[in-house]
């Protein structure tokens, strides 16, 4: 999906971390700093995980940083089909109505959480470092649920910290 070309990232991290510009340096710095330094960002446009179309839901999406890249690469990118449509679940309203001004019409955020929210049908769930602040029972809840709005050939992409792997 992505050429590995480190100039275009760099440049499409960019023009993304500008569109958090209105909410202060801290805020802009913050992404522009997650998006060069966590490969999971890079790695998700580069392994070709996304579908041509079909809804795309990422849950405790925060700021919306993955959405937000995702758009603007789809934006810079005119290959990159249309017909993707971007969902977010954040529990903290601060941060989902940082998202929700910085996606606009790009994507729609709901603030909520995760445990209990509807989870619309959807071709792909990103939950990237999210189910280690919810205890075992309420991970394989969310596990389950994620798993009923998936089809068959859904994705799940999905990060979580290791605990056994100790502090380094």
């Amino acid at each position: 999906m992505l050429n590995a070309d480190t100039q275009y990232y760099i440049s499409l991290v960019e023009t993304t971390a500008q569109r958090y510009l209105p909410f202060g340096r801290f805020v802009h710095g913050f992404v522009r700093g997650k998006l060069l330094h966590d490969p999971v960002y890079r790695a998700i446009l580069e392994m070709n995980l996304l579908p041509e179309q079909g809804k795309i839901l990422d849950l405790g999406c925060g700021r919306g940083i993955l959405l937000s890249l995702l758009t603007t690469w789809r934006h810079l990118n005119k290959q990159v089909s249309a017909g993707l449509v971007f969902n977010g679940i954040e529990l903290r309203s601060q941060d989902a109505k940082t998202a929700q001004a910085v996606l606009g019409l790009d994507a729609e955020i709901a603030n909520a959480d995760i445990r209990s929210a509807i989870l619309a049908d959807c071709q792909v769930v990103i939950l990237l470092d999210v189910l280690l602040y919810l205890r075992e029972p309420e991970q394989a809840a969310v596990l389950q649920r994620i798993a009923k709005a998936l089809p068959v050939n859904g994705t799940l992409i999905m990060r979580e910290a290791d605990a056994s792997a100790g502090f380094w």
